[in-house]
């Protein structure tokens, strides 16, 4: 239903005077997860996801950043009682935009 521009300056029964609202937002939302999820699901049912998937946090279910982060913390403490050296290196990208 579109809304009115002013409140108080312009006849709001007037179809100038509104403002239309849109739903693509919301559509493309939904389009956009369908086809995550047959996609997702097509590629683990044919193997084709590549191995570095089975790190790989992002885009995944029961994956977030929290997981990613206690993989991190895991291999760092690990690494620490080989007695090994871990080298972490963090980068901003939005800091280039």
């Amino acid at each position: 239903m579109p809304i009115p521009k002013k409140q108080s300056a312009c006849d709001a029964c007037e179809l100038k005077n509104r403002r239309l609202v849109s739903n693509l937002t919301f559509i493309s939302e939904v389009i956009e997860r369908v086809v995550v999820e047959q996609l997702t699901k097509y590629l683990q049912e044919n193997g084709l996801l590549p191995l570095v998937q089975t790190v790989q946090s992002a885009y995944r279910r029961h994956h977030s950043t929290e997981t990613a982060l206690l993989r991190m913390l895991s291999d760092i403490i690990a690494a620490a009682d080989r007695q090994e050296v871990k080298l972490l290196c963090l980068l901003d990208l939005r800091a280039l935009l």
